[in-house]
């Protein structure tokens, strides 16, 4: 999950592409990526 995590980070530019450094960091970035996924702007696979 964490690469599947900074993958999408990277893919869609957020937090200018940086590994998050605490679980709350990753935690927001990972509902970001959610967010982004649910309203259709990434298609997994």
């Amino acid at each position: 999950m964490v690469g599947d995590t900074l993958y999408l980070a990277g893919m869609l530019g957020l937090d200018n592409g940086q590994v998050p450094n605490t679980p709350e960091e990753e935690a927001v970035l990972y509902g970001a990526i959610q967010s982004h996924i649910r309203r259709g702007w990434y298609a997994h696979g």
